[in-house]
């Protein structure tokens, strides 16, 4: 699978809950966690410091833009900013790395990069399939799904579907009509 490149929405909905091993047991060692996005989550309580192990042992890469070595990445995020003004800097940053790289991006804000997205053949990655993916790869189980889905809902975090129930019987029938 390809690299992953995380944005703030979806590292702090794992971590707010208590379950960033969830995207760990998935994805471990292909999370890419750009400097744009550190610095969001830098801003969030704690949301950083509880991700800061998992770096250091090398299970989420952490990755500097610069002038000098990303000038493909930093022209796409300049166009990217100056045409989708809806957007934020880490996802902006993150569509640009995931067109130059190849990667698949990790974002929940759907609404704003769907059309980038799909125009660019970028492949998205939200909570939702996230979770759908653990329970069908058995690193939840359905009582945990249903905790960590009512748990995300509780804390305020928006998500497409009423319940975890809902999200195993809706997500993989609207998987299967999207293009990429």
């Amino acid at each position: 699978m390809n690299c992953i490149v995380l944005d703030s929405d979806v590292v702090s909905s794992f971590v707010i809950v208590k379950r960033i091993d969830i995207l760990i047991s998935l994805f471990s060692k292909q999370l890419i966690l750009l400097d744009f996005v550190r610095d969001e989550l830098m801003r969030g309580p704690k949301y950083y410091h509880n991700i800061k192990k998992h770096i250091d042992n090398g299970e989420i890469i952490e990755k500097n833009i610069s002038t000098s070595t990303d000038q493909d990445v930093l022209k796409e995020y300049s166009e990217i900013t100056s045409d989708y003004l809806s957007v934020g800097k880490g996802e902006a940053i993150g569509m640009a790395y995931c067109y130059v790289h190849d990667c698949i991006l990790a974002s929940n804000n759907f609404k704003d990069i769907r059309k980038y997205c799909y125009e660019h053949k970028i492949q998205m990655l939200t909570v939702s399939r996230i979770l759908y993916k653990a329970y069908n790869n058995n690193i939840i189980n359905h009582e945990s799904g249903v905790m960590v889905y009512d748990s995300m809902i509780q804390k305020g975090i928006k998500l497409p579907y009423i319940s975890f129930n809902e999200l195993i019987n809706k997500l993989p029938l609207e998987l299967k009509k999207e293009d990429f």
